[in-house]
This record gives structure tokens, sequence and C-alpha cells, in this order.
């Protein structure tokens, strides 16, 4: 008993890639999170770091004031000014107050005003403006960190509150999550492309295996619906090729047979027709009836044997093994049909063939085509009506050349038996050269057609 193999749906495991796409997207950003928030902290929040960016505010909103000729008084002036959209500063003058920004404090904390950090949600209220002018005296008062500015009219007293980390954090988690971003389209991008390049491979072996190479194996990985898919193929190939194999088998042994059977039948029928020949030679006379009737069962069956014979050789094989194709002019056609016409005249028919083949190129088997062009011509020897003429016509139409052979059947063709192996033999000779036998028959009127595609 074969273990069963692990199977694994396509859907299933793109689920669980997704989750792990998902999962490994989250690691990433985490710890190039904690990576940057690090830098952050060791090297742009260090404090030499800071005082320098701070000195750099004071010195810009120097100049500002310098290039404007600004008074003490200009305070929309004054705030005017801007280092930036996580900078603020306060100025002031002999602890009154010149200019500060409209802070933001915790509306549920009415008491925790400003106390250097950035921790507030709402504008300050208008009762708060006292307490909160006096918390900024303080906070002026207890800090050392104060800078003077010089305007046109006095000096002030500048404060900068730099709270731009804010704005790196923010471009961390950016970067952070637009890495994870990144990580989570490549897994799922290398996913999509494993399962396409499995899903061109097998169409290619299946191409290559519908266009004949059964010898090749369908390459089979994983244990998906791909993989069954492949193994199902594979199957299907390995019983093809069995059933070539036993119909070459079966093949083999009934050409045996037939070989076999053809020897056995001929060679009584030739010593038959001998000693029939030998007696009409003796005859004088007498049972000549019978002597001729005798011939002529023995012809009959030496045909069919024959007949059969053919029909086994070609419908034995599959297309265009037993057929060599090669490119010849449609002169070989004429001479074939020449030699036939010259042999229907001497029996004694008319045969009315205006004109040649038009010259074009046609990919047939010279032996296959003699015996289609004899086994029409002998059925019209034998069956077409000796007081009407035989008409044969040509061109090319649609690609294709034509030869179309027109009779009215005569009266002893019309009691005639046919097994119809002659033309079946013929119409499968023609679909192996690429071309076809068309057979129109009304009342006594019969015509043929041969139809062979003309090559560029």
């Amino acid at each position: 008993m074969s273990k069963k193999k692990f199977f694994i749906s396509l859907k299933s495991k793109l689920i669980l890639i997704l989750a792990l796409a998902i999962l490994t997207a989250a690691v990433v950003f985490v710890a190039c999170k904690q990576v940057g928030d690090f830098l952050v902290w060791k090297y742009y929040l260090d404090e030499e770091t800071k005082q320098e960016r701070a000195e750099n505010y004071i010195e810009d909103f120097q100049k500002y004031v310098k290039n404007r000729k600004l008074s003490i008084d200009d305070s929309e002036k004054i705030a005017a000014w801007s280092g930036g959209n996580y900078v603020d500063m306060i100025v002031y003058k002999d602890k009154n107050l010149v200019y500060a920004p409209d802070w933001f404090i915790d509306s549920s904390n009415p008491q925790d005003y400003f106390s250097g950090d950035r921790n507030f949600e709402h504008y300050l209220t208008e009762e708060a403006r006292t307490a909160y002018l006096e918390r900024l005296e303080d906070i002026l008062n207890e800090n050392s960190d104060l800078s003077t500015v010089y305007f046109v009219d006095g000096t002030l007293l500048v404060r900068v509150i730099d709270y731009t980390e804010d704005f790196v954090y923010s471009l961390v988690f950016a970067a952070a999550l637009l890495l994870a971003l990144i990580v989570l389209a490549i897994i799922m991008i290398l996913n999509f492309s494993t399962t396409a390049s499995r899903i061109k491979r097998l169409a290619r072996d299946v191409r290559l295996v519908e266009g004949g190479n059964l010898e090749l194996p369908i390459a089979i990985k994983g244990h998906d619906e791909l993989s069954s898919l492949a193994e199902d193929v594979n199957s299907m190939r390995n019983s093809v090729v069995d059933t070539m194999t036993k119909e070459q088998q079966a093949w083999k042994a009934n050409a045996e047979l037939i070989t076999a059977m053809s020897h056995d039948i001929r060679t009584p029928l030739t010593v038959m027709l001998g000693y029939i020949e030998l007696m009409e030679m003796q005859n004088n006379g007498e049972n000549a009836e019978y002597i001729a009737a005798c011939k002529d069962n023995a012809l009959r069956l030496k045909r069919l044997s024959d007949d059969m014979f053919s029909y086994f050789l070609v419908f034995g094989k599959s297309d265009g093994q037993s057929v060599e194709m090669i490119d010849v002019g449609s002169e070989v056609l004429e001479h074939m049909l020449t030699e036939r016409v010259l042999l229907l005249t001497e029996s004694g028919l008319t045969v009315s063939h205006g004109r040649s083949l038009p010259n074009a190129t046609i990919s047939v088997n010279i032996d296959y085509l003699g015996r289609v062009v004899d086994n029409i011509f002998t059925n019209i020897q034998k069956y077409a009506d000796v007081n009407m003429p035989i008409v044969i016509e040509s061109g090319i139409e649609d690609g294709f050349l034509f030869v179309s052979v027109k009779n009215k059947v005569g009266v002893e063709g019309e009691r005639a038996e046919s097994n119809g192996i002659g033309l079946k033999t013929c119409k499968r000779i023609m679909e192996q050269m690429g071309g076809s036998i068309d057979v129109a028959a009304e009342g006594t009127d019969y015509a043929i057609t041969l139809n062979f595609p003309v090559k560029e």
C-alpha cells in the first residue's frame, strides 16, 4: 500500500505565504523602527546637536530681525518668523511677554500647563491666560537656555522650542513602513513568479507531448494542484505510449498475418489461373462457359485479395509514417494522366482532355499517387458507358490543384457489385498527402475530383 503524499492546495499555500509575508514585514517594520528611533535618540537628540540647532535658529532669527529692522513692538512681524513647522519660540523683555505661540494643554488637567514637553491637545483658553503667563515667567526664570536678540530699539530674550524630532520620528516610521511593504511585495512576487514559472514549464511540456514527443517526462515539483496535474499528464503520456506500443505490436502481428494470408491465397490462385488458361487453350468448345466463369471468379478473388492487402497497408499505419513527402512538379501527374488516357482510348472509350494541367508544385508520394490514379481509371474502364465521353478537367482554386474526371456509368457498371475498398483506400492516401477526394454521383452521372494543396 503506497503512502499517501502530503498535499496542500494552492489556495492554502497562498494564505500561508501571505501570513508569512505579513509576519516577516511586521518583524522588519519593528526592527527598522527601533533601530531608527535609537539612531535619532543617539545622534539627533544629542545635547550638543540640540544646542547647535538652537544656536542656528537664534542666528537665523537675529538675521531676520536685522534685515527687517524690527522693533520690540513689531509682534506681528516677530510672529511671522518661522524656523520650521516644528520650531516655536518665546520672546521676553524684562519679564514681560512680547511673543509666544498658542500652546496646547490637556483640557482634562488645566493646571498642567507648558512644562517643556509638547504634550497638549487644545488651544489655551482665555481663563488660563493669567495662569499661563505666571507659569511662563517661572519657566523663563528657571531655564538658562535664553539667548539675546538685538532689535533696533532694545534687546529681547528668546528661547527656541525645538521639537523637530517628531518630524524625524515620522520619517523613521514612514521609512520602516515602506521597507516592510517592500519586503511583503518581494515575498509575494517571488511566490507568484515561482507559480507562474511552474505553469509555463508544465504548459511547455504539454505542448511538446501534444507535438508527438512522448518520450519527454513531465517535470513534477511540489505537492499541490499543479503537481497533481503534472502527474495526470504524465500518466496520460505513459498510457498513450503503452497504447502505441501495443498498437505497433498488433500492427506487426497483423502485418505478418496479412502477408502470410496474401501469400497463401495468391499461390493457389496463381496455380488455378494457370490451369484455367491451360484448359482454355486445350478446350474444343465444350464447357467454355464454365471455364470462363471459373476464370472470372478467380480473377475477382485475386482483385479482392489485392484490395484487402492494399487497404491494410494504407489504413494500418498512422498518418504520414508510410508516406515519404517530396516536392514534384505537376508534370508528374500530367504524365500519369496521359498514360491512362491512352489506355482508355485503346479500350474504345472517348476521352476529352482539353488542356494540360496548370503549372504548380504539389507535395505527393509518387507511388501512392500512382495507386490512386490507377484505381480511378481502372474503375472507369470497367464501369464507364462506352457510348459517352469521359471528361477530364483541371485547374487551381482556393490554393488547391484539382483534377476532375466525369463519366456516365454503363449498364454493366450499374449491375456490378463493389465493396468500396478501393475508394476508401484512395481517400486515405489523399488524406495522408494533405489532399482529398470528392465523389459526386447523380443517376448515371459520376464525377470524382482529386484535390492537391499547392506549395508556395
